[in-house]
């Protein structure tokens, strides 16, 4: 998805008969704009943040954190999660290794803003590049924490 400036429309002014234009999404009550941002991929999201100052940091309080795994996805992760404005997350997906020692450092910190922001649902996707995987993170303070629900693929 391509992410594009809002539409604008133009009035007429009254006092000088020039043409103005008027941007109306951005007119919008900040929830309705996260409530947009949060049905777009987190990149996308994030892509609005140079339309204007009152666009800055809208992406990070969308209510989905959905990460696909990318390269520098540690960092990547690790600086929504630092930037996270939201009051609440519905869903938060995650991918890594737990053998890795480098995802072993940032997992709980992943975990405990899911669980603070009362994430309704925490997918988290264990791989293992060019092997078996035996799942073995999985601390019950945190499925018994109310989260509506726990992933584990």
């Amino acid at each position: 998805m391509v992410i594009t400036k809002p539409r604008l429309t133009s009035q007429v002014a009254k006092d000088k008969g020039k043409r103005c234009l008027v941007d109306r999404i951005s007119e919008l009550p900040a929830d309705i704009l996260v409530s947009i941002l949060s049905l777009l991929a987190l990149k996308e999201a994030a892509a609005t943040s140079i339309l204007s100052s009152r666009w800055r940091y809208l992406w990070a309080s969308s209510v989905n954190l959905i990460f696909p795994f990318r390269f520098g996805y540690i960092d990547w992760v690790n600086s929504v999660v630092q930037q996270y404005r939201g009051s609440h997350i519905k869903h938060f997906s995650v991918c890594f290794d737990p053998g890795s020692l480098m995802f072993k450092r940032s997992i709980m910190k992943w975990i405990q803003l899911a669980e603070k922001k009362g994430a309704q649902r925490l997918e988290l996707i264990f791989f293992k590049v060019g092997g078996k995987i035996e799942v073995s993170y999985a601390s019950p303070q945190y499925i018994e924490t109310g989260m509506m629900n726990l992933m584990m693929n």
